[in-house]
Parts: C-alpha cells; sequence; structure tokens
C-alpha cells in the first residue's frame, strides 16, 4: 500500500508523502503539497503563482511506540489582485494541518479527548505513557480554545440541580433524555434561567423534573406547550419520609414490641435479659428533656432549634415522641465476633480486667483500640474489674426497630420482601392501625406507580386526606399542587433517571478538578465528552 494512502487516507490527492526515516528514536515523515492553487485568505481569490517553499514542523500520533514529526513543505504564493491588502500568504489546508497549529489534527483530537475525560495532570500522565509528550496547561488550553456547538432542541428534555457546594450553591444540568447526553449546564437553578434558555430553543414536548418550584415555574414560563413529568424517584422519597415521620411518631407504641430485634438483628451479647427502657442519660436526653419543657411553654420551632443548636426537623421528630430511643447500629462491629471468646473468658475468670481481656483479643487478631473495647462493652452493658460494683446503664435501651429501616421496607414491593420482614410488618401493623392505613396507602401507591394507571391518583389522592393521618393528608396535598405532572409521571415512560445518572458523571469530573476549575471549563469537559 502507497504511504500516502496510509497516513493521509482522506486526501491522498493532496499531499505526497516523499520519505520516510526514523532519527533518534523518533519517526520523521517527509510530506510535500499537491494543491494546484491555493485561495488568499484576504480577497478568497485562487492564485498558482508560487512565492517560495518553506517546511513546517507538525506532531502526529506516535507510529510504532515512538513520537512522529511530519515535516511538511509548504508553498507561499502572491495574491493576484491589486485591491487585496494581502500580497503573499502562506498555503492553506482544509484538513490534517490548520494555521498556526504545531500539531495535526489527528493528534489534536487525541489530546483534546484525553483532557476531556481525564482532565489535565491524569491527561499528561496517559499521555506520556503514549509517548505523547505535552504538558497538562496545555491540554486544558486545548479544551478551553474548543467552541461549544450550539446545543441541539430535543423532544425530551431532563432537568436537574447540581451542586458546587452542598447547601450552598446550586447549578442546574440539562439532558437529552433520548440520546442521555448531556446538552448544557447553568451556572445556577433561577426559574429565570430555565424559561431564558427553553424559549431559545423552542418545540420541546417532554419535560422531565422534580418538584423543585423554580423549575416548575421556569418551565411553566419558558416552555408552556411541554408537558411536564415530576421524577417517580423523589415522589417515592418524599412517600418514604411521610411514612418514617409517622413510625418516629408511633415508637413509644411500637417499642413495646421485645421480640421484634429477633426479626432484624443478631441478639448480643448480654449479661441480664433484654429491657427496652428508653435513653435514661448522657447529653442526647438531657436536651430531649430540655425540648419536651420548651414544648410545653409554647415555644415556636425555630426558637428552640435556634436555643438547642438543632436543626428543625431533628425538633419536629422530638416534638412528636414521648421516649426518646437509643441509637442503633445494624452493622456488626469489631467487637462483636469475638463475643464467644468473652463469654467464655467471663464465665471461667468472674475477676476478669478489660486491661487483661484487651490483650488476649489482640493476639486473636482484634486490631481495635482499648477505648473502642470499652465503649463497645460498655454500649452492651457489659462490666469487666472494677467496673463490676458501680452502678449500670439500662442494659438493652435498643430500640426494637430502627424508624427509617422500617420506612424502607414499608416502600419494598411486596414480592420482594423476605419472610423476617414480612413478619416485623405483621407486628407493627398489629399494633398501631394507623401504620396498617399506611402501608395499605403505600402498597396502592406503588401499584399505581407499577402498573401506570395515573387515572387512578385522585381516588387515591382522596383516600390518603380522609385516612386521618396527618403525615398522609400533606403528602396528599403536595400532590395536589403539582397533580397533571404527577398523574404524567404515572402515566407515562418518561424518566429523570438519565439526568440523575449525569448528575453523577458531573460530580465525578468536579472533584477530579478539585474545585480549582472554572465553570467554563466543566461546562466543556461535560457538554464535548465523547459519546
Amino acid at each position: 500500500m502507497d504511504a500516502t494512502c496510509l497516513i493521509f487516507p482522506s486526501s491522498a490527492e493532496t499531499f505526497k508523502v516523499t520519505a520516510l526515516t526514523r532519527e533518534c528514536n523518533q519517526v520523521c515523515i517527509y510530506v510535500q503539497s499537491n494543491q494546484h492553487n491555493c485561495l488568499c485568505p484576504g480577497c478568497s481569490n485562487p492564485s498558482k503563482r508560487v512565492h517560495s517553499y518553506y517546511t513546517r514542523k507538525f506532531r502526529d500520533v506516535p507510529a510504532f511506540g515512538n513520537p512522529c514529526t511530519l515535516l511538511l513543505k509548504a508553498r507561499k504564493f502572491y495574491c493576484l489582485q491589486d485591491e487585496c491588502p494581502v500580497k503573499i500568504f502562506t498555503e492553506r489546508f482544509c484538513n490534517h494541518f490548520l494555521p498556526y497549529r504545531r500539531s495535526t489534527t489527528r493528534l489534536h483530537h487525541v489530546c483534546l479527548n484525553l483532557a476531556l475525560q481525564t482532565g489535565g495532570k491524569l491527561a499528561e500522565r496517559i499521555a506520556k505513557l503514549m509517548n505523547i509528550q505535552i504538558s497538562d496547561t496545555s491540554l486544558l488550553r486545548i479544551v478551553n480554545n474548543e467552541h461549544l456547538p450550539e446545543a441541539e432542541t430535543p423532544y425530551a428534555l431532563g432537568i436537574d440541580d447540581w451542586a458546587y457546594k452542598k447547601r450552598g450553591r446550586y447549578g442546574s444540568i440539562l439532558v437529552n433524555l433520548e440520546n442521555r447526553r448531556i446538552i448544557d449546564i447553568l451556572n445556577d437553578r433561577e426559574a429565570c434561567s430555565i424559561e431564558r434558555w427553553l424559549k431559545v430553543h423552542p418545540g420541546i414536548g417532554i419535560i422531565t423534573r422534580d418538584r423543585y418550584g423554580n423549575y416548575i415555574k421556569g418551565a411553566t414560563s419558558g416552555a408552556p406547550q411541554a408537558l411536564q413529568v415530576t421524577d417517580r424517584w423523589h415522589l417515592l422519597k418524599n412517600l418514604g419520609e411521610a411514612a418514617n415521620k409517622i413510625i418516629t411518631r408511633e415508637y413509644a407504641r411500637m417499642n413495646k414490641i421485645t421480640k421484634t430485634e429477633e426479626i432484624l438483628y443478631t441478639e448480643p451479647l448480654n449479661t441480664s435479659d433484654p429491657d427496652t427502657s428508653p435513653v435514661s442519660d448522657g447529653i442526647r436526653k438531657q436536651r430531649f428533656d430540655y425540648l419536651k419543657k420548651l414544648q410545653n411553654d409554647g415555644l415556636s420551632i425555630k426558637r428552640m432549634a435556634k436555643l438547642l443548636g438543632m436543626h428543625r426537623q431533628t425538633v419536629k421528630k422530638y416534638m412528636a415522641m414521648q421516649i426518646l430511643p437509643r441509637k442503633i447500629y445494624n452493622d456488626q462491629g469489631m467487637v462483636e465476633q469475638y463475643f464467644p471468646y468473652i463469654r467464655q473468658r467471663m464465665q471461667e475468670n468472674k475477676d476478669l480486667y478489660l486491661k487483661t481481656l484487651w490483650t488476649e483479643l489482640k493476639e486473636r487478631g482484634y486490631n481495635g483500640a482499648y477505648s473502642t473495647l470499652s465503649d463497645a462493652l460498655i454500649y452492651y452493658g457489659i462490666r469487666l474489674g472494677k467496673k463490676v460494683s458501680r452502678q449500670q446503664l439500662p442494659n438493652s435501651g435498643r430500640m426494637s426497630f430502627k424508624p427509617s429501616k422500617v420506612a424502607m421496607i414499608f416502600l419494598t414491593a411486596e414480592e420482594k420482601l423476605t419472610d423476617r420482614q414480612r413478619e416485623l410488618l405483621q407486628k407493627v401493623c398489629e399494633k398501631s392501625t394507623e401504620l396498617t392505613i399506611t402501608l395499605s396507602l403505600i402498597r396502592a401507591y406503588r401499584q399505581i406507580m407499577t402498573n401506570k394507571n395515573g387515572s387512578k391518583l385522585k381516588d387515591w389522592i382522596d383516600k390518603a386526606k380522609s385516612s386521618g393521618i396527618k403525615e398522609m393528608f400533606r403528602f396528599a396535598e403536595g400532590l395536589l399542587t403539582d397533580y397533571a405532572a404527577t398523574e404524567s409521571a404515572l402515566s407515562l415512560p418518561w424518566s429523570n433517571g438519565p439526568v440523575e445518572g449525569n448528575v453523577n458523571k458531573l460530580k465525578t469530573i468536579k472533584r477530579q478538578m478539585y474545585g480549582r476549575a472554572s465553570f467554563e471549563l466543566l461546562r466543556k469537559r461535560l457538554v464535548l465528552a465523547p459519546a
């Protein structure tokens, strides 16, 4: 095969390879131009009158593991038009060799894609492994000099927010739901910005979004013809939050189910019978008691949150409780696996000291600190050595269940529940009429969502409002404020899932850039990223 066709497959008639050499671990390719004439950059008239010849040097992608250099014998031409201000101009090429470049378009695209995919420093290291000598600043300069294409107008558009800094400043991301590619990102999430972008890109038929008020206003004003669809994941999340509040409020009654612990958790080592008493001391208990006193005095939630240094949601949660449950940790820690040995040593030596036990456990592979072991044993109500004579804390004090975990079980599809979870649901519903009603409402809602039967949403809202449960009433009222979009979410297949996936991609790139790069660089890395 001719070397010209191999190196310039699409421009074999424009260029001719005259020589190939290998010098100092570098491949040198000598090329000359075969163009018959060239257009003047000043007046765009062709010229064949050659002024002189000169050599241009370009870096190309490596060949056979060696750096590659192209030496192009180019020409200078006279402009034949007297009125043209340009008298002599250099030869121009449509591809491969662009003006004011020191690299071929082929190498330029490789470096651009490397920088878009991995950033500056990492792209520099990868390029070095490929025998491409380029710095991180040069790579980022390539990205910054690249122009963004005009944003396309998709039929289905997904909108979501992303955080410059969580709970601080936010931007917006726009995704084409048909090909799942990022169209654009905005540096804020204001309604006017969304409205302005939508008016510049008319013709959008579907807009998926969460229930954020500014997105509702912006989408309604900017694209009134579009059908809005609420994100189903956020609907389930809001329903789960309502269920969690109900279960938390019902904790005092539910905590009497002493056998529930056997369903979800492995029974820990105890030195006495289980006790389901609430927290009886500690800072959390003191703050809880103080909050109850402030609540009885009639203080507002905002005032109590400021006095106690708590979040308003925590204040609301505590206001609904009559007793304060102990914290619970589901995952088995470092100490629990050594419980059989600890039980054996306590039976053999009733005067066993904690220091001795810690030393023995270290020999058996325990890598925790002395204080960690001590705190863990105190948590389970175990006393060793001198601490045996001290007054013991209530031994169990554990919650018989964790509200957030039970709320997740409530939201889980019935056919996916384990036998233990089914038993737990049966027990909690036997003790609470409100939880029985809540479970039936949640399952009916999931059935509507699974079957895409949005026409039944209105009936479900009426049942929720008449259930007598204030949390479900508020959730239903919230659905009515955005009823059309919610009904579309429960009827149509469109989802904000592809947008959430691209938000994760954005977070990865943002952290990769260490938060020091500009918004424009982040925007280009997302919009220009290869498919």
